[in-house]
């Protein structure tokens, strides 16, 4: 899946099928798959990653990106017990509390960045979530415009957040309040100018 997008260079977004067989619960929402994606960061945090694994002993294009701790292991996908571990090693490396992190942390952050991405439609966070969309909604969203969806996604800010990031999101809610100041304004003064010819 990810192989032709990380070599030879790495191309942005990666593209991610999610499928039931990677998550389970997609059948709990009559989902057969969604896509999400990743952006520079993390496919090159991924890309490493596969760098590593292949200096282990070459990949196959079945293999998957994150498999069993032990090399013979009879299941051949992650344990949950040790994705947790990962995740709240992965949060003490980041100077986090591992106690208060767990693997649903990660989704309520990932909602959160969505969330905080101006102008992205609420229906394209949750088919980005592997939500399927409630009523009529679910047919008028076009789930096979994924590139469509992949712009979408490119506009959320899922890197750190630096000062020129705080002052590009700072100016940027100080514009919305200008425009909504502009219209309030614009309507006092129609009330003033009606109630002049009124009065």
């Amino acid at each position: 899946m990810v192989r032709g997008q990380l070599y030879p260079t790495v191309r942005i977004p990666v593209y991610l099928k999610i499928t039931n067989q990677m998550d389970t619960k997609l059948s709990g929402y009559s989902l057969d798959y969604y896509y999400t994606f990743l952006q520079h960061e993390a496919a090159q945090a991924l890309r490493d990653y596969m760098d590593l694994r292949e200096k282990q002993g070459p990949l196959k294009d079945s293999d998957l990106i994150f498999g069993p701790a032990r090399r013979f292991a009879k299941n051949k996908h992650t344990e949950p017990d040790r994705i947790l571990m990962l995740v709240k090693a992965a949060a003490r490396g980041a100077g986090l509390d591992p106690r208060s992190v767990w693997t649903h942390t990660l989704r309520k952050s990932f909602r959160k960045v969505l969330n905080a991405t101006p102008d992205l439609d609420e229906d394209t966070k949750e088919a980005l979530m592997g939500h399927s969309l409630p009523g009529s909604r679910g047919n008028y969203f076009d789930l096979h415009d994924i590139d469509e969806i992949a712009g979408k996604y490119m506009r959320a800010n899922f890197g750190p957040e630096t000062d020129a990031g705080r002052l590009r999101r700072v100016e940027s809610e100080m514009e919305a309040m200008r425009d909504r100041l502009a219209k309030v304004e614009a309507v006092y003064s129609e009330k003033l100018k009606i109630k002049e010819k009124s009065g």
